[in-house]
């Protein structure tokens, strides 16, 4: 399904809206990124008894102590005979700075699994669709 310019437009700017939270998002190596928050807003939503959506439309990640690291899997299937090569970060990945911030926009029909690695904890503004 295509999004229409309002919707990609509402995506790529952030709302501040009754679903808006900021996480922590635990220090770590190689770790699903997606995954992670999800399950960190799961447990905000349980403490404040409050059902947060299931799918954030963007993450935005504060490298507010130590600098964070995104990587994505690349994995190719290998040759036709041969054995399937598993998944490489073939790119030293995107580096968020100390004291800098990363905007996410999220598509959640087509979510490439994101990693990250921080050496301590961090912060991660998310933000859902009204309603």
């Amino acid at each position: 399904m295509a999004l229409t310019p309002d919707a990609l437009e509402y995506r790529e700017t952030p709302v501040l809206n009754t679903n808006c939270l900021v996480i922590e998002l635990p220090s770590g190596t190689a770790t699903d990124l997606l995954t992670t928050v999800n399950n960190r807003v799961a447990a905000v939503g349980t403490q404040m008894a409050h059902t947060y959506p299931t799918m954030p439309i963007g993450l935005l990640i504060s490298a507010n102590t130590v600098e964070v690291l995104l990587l994505t899997p690349n994995a190719g299937p290998g040759p036709p005979d041969g054995p399937v090569i598993a998944p490489t970060h073939v790119a030293v990945g995107i580096n968020i700075p100390i004291g800098q911030s990363l905007y996410l926009p999220i598509s959640g029909a087509s979510v490439t699994p994101f990693s990250y690695t921080c050496g301590a904890v961090s912060s991660v503004a998310v933000f859902f669709a009204e309603g």
